[in-house]
Order: C-alpha cells, then sequence, then structure tokens
C-alpha cells in the first residue's frame, strides 16, 4: 500500500503536466521497490515464523499445521504486494474499470 498510494497520487500529477516519460519512471520505481521490500519481509517473516507462530499462542500440537499453513501463506503473498501496486498505479492512469475487472477476476478465479 505504501509504494502503490504514493506511486499513484505522483503519477497522477504528473500525467496532468504531461510528464509522461517520468511518471513510466516513478511506475517502475515504485513496483521495483514494493516487490524487493515485500520479498525482504516475507523472508524475515519466514524465517522467524515459529517464534511469530508462538507469540500468536500456538501450541506444540498445532504447530507443524500452522508452520505449513503459514508458510505458503505468506510465500505467496509476493503476488498481493504486486497486485496492490499494480491496482493503485492503473487506477491513477485513469483506468480504474480496467483495474476493478482485473480484481473482480482474480477474486472470481
Amino acid at each position: 500500500m505504501l509504494f502503490g498510494t504514493g506511486a499513484s497520487s505522483y503519477i497522477s500529477r504528473l500525467i496532468g503536466q504531461q510528464k509522461i516519460e517520468q511518471a513510466d519512471n516513478v511506475a517502475s520505481t515504485s513496483i521495483y521497490g514494493s516487490i524487493s521490500l515485500g520479498a525482504i519481509f516475507i523472508i524475515v517473516t519466514v524465517v522467524l515464523l515459529k517464534p511469530i507462530l508462538r507469540m500468536l499462542g500456538a501450541t506444540d500440537s498445532i504447530m507443524p499445521y500452522a508452520v505449513t499453513y503459514a508458510s505458503i501463506y505468506v510465500s505467496s503473498s509476493i503476488f498481493n504486494v504486486f497486485n496492490v501496486t499494480m491496482n493503485n498505479i492503473v487506477t491513477s492512469e485513469g483506468a480504474a474499470k480496467v483495474s476493478m475487472c482485473a480484481l473482480l477476476s482474480g477474486a472470481i478465479l
């Protein structure tokens, strides 16, 4: 949300000023930044998964199931990071219907 929301506001203003090349640079920086920071958070979370689950109240009997579930969920959340960033960027370019249809199709699938 950090990169997507910030970039979308700035991109909208740049497009309004007809600075399309600069808007493209902001969009690519936002995408790469969100994926990089998201990957770092995911790696740290996967490394510290057992302590995090213990802190959240997982017992010894539940821990194997919780680790399996959480590791799959956390590892695949990189797609959500990309989705949220791209949704905000596409919306800021004036294609709100395209963004809505993409999110809707993802939810249906």
